[in-house]
This record gives structure tokens, C-alpha cells and sequence, in this order.
């Protein structure tokens, strides 16, 4: 029948006055009916030696974790092996000489345990120098014993000194081993807690002569540790074979028995000689950090020790200590930031420990910084000079800047007037600027009631900051940052003559900081600065329509980077940006100007344009020019059909379209949404199946021009005229027929596209499909060639078609005009004209010479000198053709003589043979022969 007890437990031996084999001969009540597993415990999992000790009779003591499944609840096991003795105190034997050993296995909670909290090794010791009694039976005492096996609370509260509380024991044990042991002592001892964090067993070896010494450094090495970490460390004292305790992490053996080889991972400690018998775990950055800076100030040990006894109590997050295993090897990962600031040490070093650390333990600084005030008005000093140390440590940040972020929002709560002097004068705020702005560190301040002088400070960094990135100024950075940059910083200064490509970086950073900028004035300085450096014409364009064109007035653009930038890249459009920052409303038709001259794409154009007509009040006159752009962009080129889409200007004709189009109408028929007259002349542009889609860009016109039809013609030569040029020319002869004494009509004509692509095929065209009108300005076309300035050379223009023509016209209407025909023989026109077009000439000056005696010959018969056999061929049949129709001697006699300057007597009688022969009769033959 098992024993109720407060402690779980067992004891694994052998009973006595029988043969029977080792086997669990007790157990507490709770560990009733698990027998198998409880050898499993003995036999397998936790045990000291192999089947046999190299000790006549063995003892040892151990503490472990529970990683059992029994009693999980239970964290820690006591491990204690004894011989078996009897009520008297002398060993059992069960046969011969040789008498047996036993083990008792005691599970403890945590809670339990913790009254023993720097005791442990004592309390180690205590247990075992208590006998483990024999048994006969299951749970039945060798001889006259009771229950006095069981330990419960009492038992353990026994052991507790009485003399010294815990304080006073952490004190004294550190005193008396460090000024007992040597230097080489002290080394061994912080090279042993090296072994221990570097995640490797430590073999303490020195027999029993050498116990106290052994269990003196094996109590301070356990101090040394922050106790969720001592928590974890498994013992075994006294007669033990590392061999087989590979449960234990530290062993302290204190028998005879040889050693032996070592398993792999352990490393042993010869208290004979002070040695290691392995060199390559003997440091580690906890103790080079904390411990060995102390060794010899025993007083500043127990400080440290004493602090790193409130883990065990405290479990906020700045007390937490953590060790991480990285490749085998136990990094200090969380040092605690709470024991970093109460240590012993002068501020510098504090400083240079909290800037190594903080990088790993991020999440638990940031965690105290949340909290940190939460429920205190005004924290103390101490908290507050911790803001100032963590300030000084912390580096600045590569990634991420939440950390810092953090901590500056705090100071500036509780300090404001360190943190008025830190983004002031402090390099590391500069250099940390770029990330804090990523991580939205000026949007924290944009709602609070700033100090003046800080508002200042900050707006002050963040202009310093976006020039020297706009500059790439490597120099000027390192030497105001102690050579630290940012990574950030570095991206921007890699290549500089490259550098926008960084410029969307770069505008993220403005725009992170532009919230504290108030007036449009000092938004459009700060953008501003980011045309200071070199940037490409893509990212300029999108600052400036962006960021730049809403805040641009006359004042803040003569004082500005953009005018100094605007006059070296684009001369050309600098008068329209001028005129249209004077005229404002008025002026709105040089935004065009503008768009064409910064080569802006249709998207980039219709945000331009929209910017732009938001920002005033203007009337429908004053931002029409704005709608024509518009559409006239909207068109593709003419090789690619000239197809309108409303796609990418699609909020600009949104806009005119709600002020100006929409039918408001009250009386509507029906309660149809508001029809938009705009946007259905568009659609039958787009969706335009007729075979003439010219109608619905008359229609267009005139509906955006009403009555005015000169602005209507002038709309559609600028827009599409170039897709439609013999409907354009034909619509601006009728333009000019209607306004024949306008000269302005004319100059308007002749600065056209109709005008500027007329062409000898555009020409042959409009004389194939038109008559009438176009008829009445064939002369005039070649008058004004002459005249104006034409792609073509004009004259080029006149010849061909045009002479062709007039001819056709002069020969219908039966005579000349003089004044035409005195500038197609003038020494301007004439030598440049074709030997064809001097063919038609002559061959209607010919036919019509009755009515055109007076039109001089000479210089078309000078330039028909140098004509081919072909062309002077072509010119005597002309002239047989004629010759026929002269019915009396006189004007026979007129024609003849005209050939006479052309052809020579044979030519003339040849010509002769072909005149009417009553006239060719009365002719002498002097008239012809000379």
C-alpha cells in the first residue's frame, strides 16, 4: 500500500532477505500502478554510473528537469544514490561481503523549489548525507523502520540554515571562494561558466580531498548564471561516471574511479592543476561582458548577483534574460536591460554593453518603451536617465527604425528639452533621419502642440537631410556624421551621376516629412530642394506636376532651384512659365506651351492641366486652349488612322463637362440623368462606323465655338486638319470666300496646317473634287506661295499642278491674268519653273494671243532655248495645232512672228503648212522668210 506524501517519489533498489533482482522497492501514492515506468527512470534515463560503480560503496546526489512523462506538472527531479543501510545505521548485505546501493527520485515543482534559490548546491549536499533505507517488501521497512523514507515540506524546510538568510549566502559564498582562490583560480572559474553557456558539459574532477573546493566554485558558477537559466542546469555530485550521466550538464566527481575518455561535448577541469583540458569553449560574451570586468571586485559580483535574482521573481519584459543557440553555440541574446543599467560599471562602458545588446534584444526594448511611463505621469529619474543612456547606445539603424522611432517619441514626452538638443546637434539623429521618416517618426509629431523651437529644429534636419541627398554630397555627409552613413544615405551616394534613380526614394522622404511643413511656401522650398542635384527628365516632370506646380507662384519661383533648373534645361519655355505665373487665369493657354515644351506624355499632360484648372477660376474662354490640347492629344497620329480616344484625359473633359456642358435643363421629359452633350459628340468620335467621320468634327467645332466660325476653322485645322486636308482646305476657301476683305482670315490661313501640308497632290485632289470656290483661289495660291514662307519651296508649290491649272482656267475664260502672268515671267519665278510648265505657258499665250498681245514672250522663248528635241517637238505641234484658227493675213502674220523668236525659217514654213490656206495665200513670202 503506498504512502501519502506532499513530495512524489520513489526509490529503486533491491529488497532485503531475498534474491530478487533491482527493482523499485517504494513509492508515494501518486506513483502507484507505473512501475515499468519508473525503472525506465532508474534504469534507463537518469542513473549515475553503469550496472556498477567503481566504489566499493557509492553516493551521489543530483538535480535534474523532468522530462517524463510523469508528473509533467512537476518540473524538477531530486536524484539521490546511497548504499543500503539499516535502522542502525550499518550497511545491508544481501550475501557475502559486497553490499547493494539504492536510488531515491523525488519529483519538485518549481514553486516548491524556489525556497532553495541560490541554495542549491547545499541543499544537494544536505540530501546526501541523508540515508536512503532498505526494504523487504514493497513499501515495508528492513526491520522495525517506519515511514521515515518519505520527505515532505517539512523535511526540506529542516535543511534551511537558519544562521543566514538568502542575501547573506550569496554574499558569503562569493566572498569567501574569491578571496580565497588565486588569479589562475579566478580564470578557471569564468572559463567554466564559459564551458556552461557555450552549451557544453563541464566535468568538475577532483576526488574527495577536493570536495570543498569543488563545491565552493560549482556555488558561484551557478550564481553567475541569471536564474531562469540556473533553472535549467542538471547536477550530479559525488561518485559518478561520466560516461553514463549524460543527463547531467555540470558533474562534480569526487571518487578515485579513473575518468577514462570524455564524451565529445564535455570538457573537464582538473582541480589539481587548475586546468581545462580544452582551450575552444572558454569564452563567451556574457562573461568577457559582465562577469570577467569584475573578478576582482568581489563586492560588485554580489551586486551583479543580486540583481540577477529578481528574474526569478520578475518576469517583465526589460528582466527577461535569454540565451539562443546559434551553430552549437549559446548566444547571449536578451541580457536584460533592466540589470545593463544597475550595473557596476562606469557609464561609458554601460553605454558600449547597451549598444552591443540592443541589436538583439530589440523586441524587448521596444516592448519596455511602450510601456515605459504607461502608468505615471511624470516616471522617475533613474527611468528617465535610462531614456538618455538607451539614447546614447543605441546605433543607428540600418533597417528598422521602429526601435528609435520609439525612444525619441519618449524623450521628446518626458525630455523635450534633450530632445530639442538632439536633433539639434546630435549626428546620430542625422544619420538615423532617413529610416525614422520611412517609419513615420514626423507624422507621430503632426498632431502634437510643438514648441516652437522644436518645430523649427525638426523642419530645419529634414530640409539638411533632403539636400544632401538631392546633392549626393559624400563629403559633406561624412563629415558631419563622424564617417557613419546610413544605408539609405549610401543608395543615393553610390553613383552619382545616376543619381535619380533614387528619386522615388527620395520622394517618399519628402512626403514622410512634408506634414510638418505648413504654408504652401514652405512645402513647395522643400520639394524644391529635390531638383538640386542631377535628375532625369522623367522624375523632374513628375516633381514638377506633382509636388511643384500646385504651390508655384511668380515670388517663390524667382527665388527657387526650379527657375535655375527650368533656364538650363528648358530655355525655350521659360517665357510661357513666366507669362503664366503673371497672368494666372488669364494665362492659362502657356500651360499648353508648357506641356509641349517639357514633352510631357498625355497622362502627365491631362494631371498638368487638371492641377491647373482646379487651382483657378477661370472662364470658359480663358481654359478652352486647355480643352483643345486636350483633344488634339487624344488623337493618334495620322499613319495610325488619327483615331480619337478619351482615355487619358478623361478627368480633364470630366471637369469641363460638370462646369461648363452639362444640360441642367428643369423641364427635361423624363428623369434621366443629366445629359452630357460633351460626351456624346465624343462618342461618336470614338465609336464613329460613318464613312465620313468629318461631320462629327464640325460638329464638335461648332460646338464648342457656337457662331464663331473663324475659331471653329482654326479649331479643326489644328486638330485634325492634317487627317482631312482637302476637307480643311476646302472648308478655309469657303472661310475665305465669306471674308474676302479679311485680311486677318488670310494671315490665319496662311499660318495654317492647310497651308503649312498643301502639296501638288493635296492640289490635284481639290481639282478632281471641287469646283467653284477652290476654281477662284487657284491664282491666289500661287500668288501666296510666292509670297509666304511654305515647307515646300513655294515655287515648287506653283510648279506643275498649279500652272496646269491656271492654264485650264485662263483657257476657259479666255484670257489672262496679267499681273499672274507678269509673276510667273518675273526673273523670281521663271528660272525655277519647269520646262513643262513654260510649255503650258506658251502654248496658252499661243492660243489666247488675240487677247494677249501685250503679254511679253521674250523671257519664256529665252528659257525654251535650252529645250530638249522631245519638248521642242512637243511645242511644234502646239503651234500646228494654232496656226489653223488665224483667219486673216494681219494676226497670221502677229503668230508667226511670235515663233520666229522660237523657230527658225524651215520651222516657220512647216508651222505655215497648217494655216488656213485662203489666209496662207495672201501671205508674202518676206512675212515668213527672212
Amino acid at each position: 500500500m503506498s504512502q501519502a506524501s506532499k513530495f512524489d517519489q520513489f526509490i529503486y533498489g533491491k529488497f532485503v532477505g531475498n534474491e530478487s533482482g533491482y527493482r523499485v522497492v517504494s513509492y508515494s501514492e501518486n506513483l502507484n500502478n507505473i512501475s515499468s515506468d519508473l525503472l525506465d527512470i532508474a534504469e534507463t534515463n537518469y542513473s549515475f554510473w553503469g550496472s556498477q560503480s567503481g566504489e566499493q560503496n557509492p553516493q551521489a546526489v543530483g538535480i535534474c528537469r523532468n522530462n517524463t512523462p510523469i508528473l509533467p506538472e512537476k518540473k524538477i527531479i531530486l536524484i539521490q544514490a546511497y548504499p543500503a543501510i539499516s535502522k542502525d545505521k550499518s550497511f545491508v548485505f544481501r550475501s557475502g561481503s559486497r553490499s547493494f546501493f539504492q536510488h531515491r527520485y523525488i519529483f519538485v515543482s518549481e514553486a516548491e523549489i524556489a525556497e532553495f534559490n541560490n541554495r542549491i548546491v547545499w541543499l544537494l549536499k544536505a540530501l546526501g548525507d541523508m540515508a536512503i533505507p532498505s526494504f523487504s517488501d514493497v513499501n515495508t521497512p528492513y526491520g522495525s523502520e517506519k515511514n521515515s523514507w518519505l520527505l515532505g515540506k517539512e523535511s526540506f524546510l529542516e535543511l534551511l540554515p537558519v544562521e543566514e538568510g538568502k542575501d547573506e549566502k550569496v554574499k558569503n559564498t562569493i566572498k569567501e571562494t574569491w578571496k580565497r582562490l588565486p588569479e589562475n583560480g579566478k580564470n578557471i572559474l569564468l572559463q567554466g561558466l564559459a564551458v556552461i553557456l557555450n552549451g557544453k558539459r563541464l566535468l568538475l574532477s577532483g576526488e574527495q580531498k577536493a570536495k570543498k573546493l569543488a563545491l565552493k566554485i560549482l556555488d558561484n558558477l551557478l550564481l553567475f548564471l541569471p536564474t531562469n537559466e540556473r533553472n535549467k542546469i542538471s547536477l550530479a555530485i559525488g561518485s559518478v561516471d561520466p560516461k553514463y550521466c549524460n543527463w547531467a550538464q555540470i558533474i562534480v566527481k569526487l571518487d578515485s574511479s579513473s575518468i577514462g575518455s570524455l564524451p565529445e561535448n564535455m570538457v573537464c577541469l582538473d582541480l589539481k592543476k587548475y586546468e581545462f583540458d580544452k582551450e575552444e569553449y572558454l569564452h563567451h560574451e556574457y562573461v568577457k561582458d559582465f562577469i570577467a570586468p569584475n573578478k576582482d571586485r568581489y563586492k560588485n559580483l554580489i551586486t551583479i548577483c543580486e540583481y540577477l535574482d529578481k528574474t526569478n521573481k520578475d518576469y517583465s519584459d526589460n528582466l527577461a534574460w535569454e540565451f539562443q543557440e546559434v551553430d552549437g553555440w549559446l548566444k547571449l541574446n536578451n541580457p536584460s536591460l533592466d540589470f545593463i543599467f544597475h550595473y557596476p560599471a562606469e557609464e561609458p562602458d554601460k553605454i558600449e554593453i547597451l549598444g552591443k545588446y540592443i541589436p538583439r534584444m530589440e523586441e524587448k526594448v521596444q516592448s519596455f518603451l511602450d510601456k515605459f511611463g504607461e502608468n505615471l505621469s511624470t516616471p522617475d529619474s533613474k527611468d528617465l536617465e535610462l531614456l538618455e543612456f538607451l539614447w546614447q547606445a543605441l546605433p543607428i539603424p540600418e533597417n528598422n527604425g521602429d526601435l528609435i522611432k520609439t525612444l525619441l517619441c519618449k524623450i521628446y514626452r518626458y525630455l523635450p528639452d534633450k530632445f530639442l538638443e538632439i536633433i539639434k546637434e546630435d549626428d546620430k539623429f542625422f544619420n538615423s533621419l532617413a529610416i525614422l521618416i520611412k517609419n513615420q517618426f514626423i507624422e507621430f509629431f503632426v498632431d502634437e502642440n510643438l514648441r516652437d523651437d522644436i518645430l523649427q529644429a525638426l523642419k530645419n534636419a529634414c530640409l539638411k537631410l533632403i539636400t544632401n541627398i538631392s546633392q549626393g554630397s559624400v563629403e559633406d555627409l561624412y563629415n558631419k556624421s563622424g564617417n557613419i552613413v546610413t544605408e539609405l544615405q549610401i543608395k543615393y551616394l553610390e553613383h552619382q551621376e545616376n543619381s535619380t534613380k533614387n528619386y522615388p526614394e527620395l520622394e517618399k522622404l519628402i512626403i514622410g516629412c512634408e506634414k510638418i511643413f505648413s504654408s504652401e511656401k514652405e512645402k513647395f522650398h522643400l520639394w524644391d530642394l529635390a531638383v538640386v542635384g542631377e535628375i532625369t527628365r522623367d522624375n523632374f516632370k513628375h516633381l514638377f506636376i506633382k509636388r511643384l506646380f500646385p504651390f508655384l507662384d511668380k515670388e517663390t519661383f524667382e527665388q527657387s532651384n526650379l527657375k535655375q533648373y527650368w533656364q538650363e534645361n528648358f530655355p525655350d519655355t521659360l517665357g510661357s512659365l513666366n507669362s503664366y505665373l503673371l497672368e494666372k487665369e488669364k494665362g492659362i493657354f502657356h500651360i499648353r506651351e508648357i506641356a509641349n515644351g517639357l514633352k510631357l506624355s498625355n497622362d502627365e499632360a491631362s494631371e498638368l492641366y487638371l492641377t491647373c484648372l482646379k487651382s483657378h477660376s477661370p472662364t470658359y474662354e480663358q481654359s478652352l486652349p486647355l480643352l483643345e490640347s486636350a483633344i488634339q492629344k487624344s488623337i493618334s497620329p495620322v499613319e495610325e488612322g488619327a483615331k480619337f480616344q478619351t482615355n487619358n484625359f478623361m478627368e480633364v473633359y470630366q471637369w469641363f463637362n460638370s462646369q461648363y456642358f452639362q444640360d441642367k435643363s428643369p423641364d427635361k421629359p423624363d428623369k434621366s440623368p443629366d445629359k452630357v452633350e460633351l460626351f456624346s459628340i465624343f462618342s461618336n468620335l470614338v465609336m464613329d462606323s460613318n464613312s465620313n467621320p468629318w461631320i462629327n468634327w464640325e460638329k464638335l467645332s461648332e460646338f464648342l465655338y457656337k457662331d464663331n466660325v473663324i475659331k471653329q476653322t482654326i479649331f479643326l485645322d489644328k486638330t485634325i486638319g492634317e487627317a482631312f486636308l482637302v476637307e480643311m482646305l476646302e472648308t478655309w476657301l469657303q472661310l475665305l470666300n465669306n471674308h474676302q476683305e479679311n485680311k486677318e482670315v488670310e494671315k490665319k490661313f496662311i499660318d495654317s496646317k492647310a497651308w503649312e501640308l498643301l502639296n501638288c497632290k493635296t492640289l490635284r485632289k481639290m481639282r478632281e473634287e471641287l469646283t467653284g470656290t477652290y476654281h477662284k483661289y487657284v491664282g491666289k495660291f500661287i500668288q501666296w506661295a510666292n509670297k509666304y514662307e511654305h515647307n515646300d519651296n513655294p515655287v515648287e508649290l506653283i510648279s506643275g499642278e498649279l500652272i496646269e491649272y491656271i492654264t485650264q482656267i485662263w483657257h476657259r475664260q479666255k484670257s489672262i491674268d496679267e499681273n499672274l502672268w507678269n509673276l510667273l515671267n518675273s526673273e523670281e519665278v521663271l528660272p525655277k519653273l519647269s520646262n513643262t510648265d513654260c510649255l503650258n505657258l506658251i502654248d496658252i499665250h499661243w492660243r489666247l494671243s488675240a487677247d494677249s498681245l501685250l503679254l511679253m514672250l521674250t523671257n519664256l522663248y529665252k528659257k525654251a532655248e535650252k529645250f530638249s528635241q522631245e519638248e521642242k517637238e512637243s511645242l511644234m505641234k502646239c503651234a500646228t495645232e494654232i496656226v489653223h484658227k488665224f483667219q486673216d493675213r494681219q494676226s497670221l502674220k502677229k503668230f508667226i512672228n511670235k515663233c520666229r523668236l522660237f523657230y527658225d525659217n524651215s520651222g516657220l514654213l512647216e508651222i505655215m503648212n497648217y494655216a488656213n490656206n485662203d489666209v496662207r495665200k495672201d501671205m508674202l513670202y518676206d512675212d515668213i522668210i527672212r
